[in-house]
């Protein structure tokens, strides 16, 4: 299959086993490549203050494939995945995290 971009149609093969024509439903899953995550911007902040983190995913389809990390450095904050999501169309997710910044934040 070439170009497919909807996911609603209900493809179907036939094949033959043992002399008998057999037809087989399939599951299409139509993949859609997430845009660049957006991070909220960080207003200034004093050391020791805490704040919500928020970045915002769009277009990624379907949702029960994509995991969001957030890290500081190669420490991962918050890994949220949308296992439970069955939504097969692109939208955007949220997730935040809440950090207390300190004096290796500076700039």
């Amino acid at each position: 299959l070439f170009q497919v971009t909807e996911g609603k149609s209900n493809p179907f093969f036939y094949y033959v086993c043992n002399g008998k024509r057999e037809k087989k439903d399939v599951r299409l899953i139509i993949y859609h490549e997430p845009q660049q995550p957006e991070l909220a911007e960080v207003p200034s902040l004093a050391a020791g203050q805490p704040w919500d983190l928020l970045c915002a995913v769009a277009g990624a389809a379907p949702l029960q494939n994509l995991t969001v990390r957030l890290r500081r450095g190669h420490h991962v904050l918050s890994a949220r995945s949308f296992e439970g999501d069955g939504q097969e169309e692109p939208r955007e997710v949220r997730v935040t995290q809440r950090v207390t910044l300190g004096a290796q934040d500076d700039g």
